[in-house]
């Protein structure tokens, strides 16, 4: 589901009702009256479309996940990420873009930000059109920044626009395409092509941890192949699943 924007007072609240607190204790806890939690939570109820704290159990636990005070830190929602990869006829580079369309689901966004595998080498990276900041660079990972020069307040569309160039290590192939959305996200669509006269047959496979999942019986994912162009559409992926596109041996 889409997450919805709640008020200071409904985003207190809900932290409550993820642990399973009744009313009497949030209204205790908070120094309010039962009725005014009563009244939030009718509200927080109606913008997660259920009838009950029960019945919306879920969504409101990965909600304070996500964007809880103690949870993931996130503070946008991503309606839709359009990933494009076009990869040059020796397999040695690929052309990054990634278009991701959201809103602000809490606090003010104050920078833009790309975190990835420390696996190929990244170059020309931009982020809105922009330079970011290089703020990290472990064994593992490389982050970015980019400060932004009017912060998004909540509830505000936002809008960012990754383009990068990657380049295989010396001796090398890039014959597999990953991307994890990192973000809370409704619609992923990652299209790859592969330049050149060669014919290339790819395959989908997707990485939870360690474990790879089955894909044939998942009806939120779909995969097709034209020519050389690749299309992996995913609908509400886990922030923490790897989708990959890989070309068969």
């Amino acid at each position: 589901m889409r997450a919805p924007i709640l008020t200071k007072r409904e985003s207190e609240i809900i932290e409550y009702l993820a642990v399973g607190a009744t009313r009497e204790e949030i209204a205790k806890t908070l120094g309010v009256s039962p009725e005014t939690v009563k009244l939030h939570t009718k509200n927080i109820l109606r913008k997660f479309n259920v009838s009950s704290v029960r019945d919306g159990a879920a969504d409101i636990q990965d909600f304070v996940r996500a964007y809880g005070k103690d949870g993931l830190g996130h503070q946008i929602f991503n309606t839709d990420v359009a990933v494009s990869v076009v990869v040059d006829p020796l397999c040695t580079s690929a052309k990054w873009n990634i278009v991701s369309t959201g809103y602000v689901v809490s606090g003010v966004v104050e920078h833009l930000s790309l975190a990835t595998i420390k696996h190929n080498q990244i170059e020309s990276l931009r982020l809105n059109g922009k330079i970011p900041e290089l703020v990290s660079n472990s064994m593992s990972f490389v982050e970015f920044k980019l400060p932004l020069e009017n912060p998004i307040q909540q509830g505000r569309a936002i809008i960012r626009t990754t383009e990068f160039t990657e380049i295989a290590a010396a001796d090398t192939k890039i014959n597999e395409v990953s991307f994890i959305t990192g973000t809370p996200c409704h619609n992923l669509t990652n299209n790859v092509e592969f330049l050149g006269d060669k014919t290339y047959q790819t395959a989908p496979k997707v990485i939870a941890g360690l474990k790879t999942q089955e894909i044939s019986d998942n009806p939120d994912i779909s995969f097709k192949q034209n020519d050389n162009i690749t299309t992996l559409s995913v609908k509400n992926p886990p922030i923490e699943i790897m989708y990959i596109v890989m070309v068969k041996e």
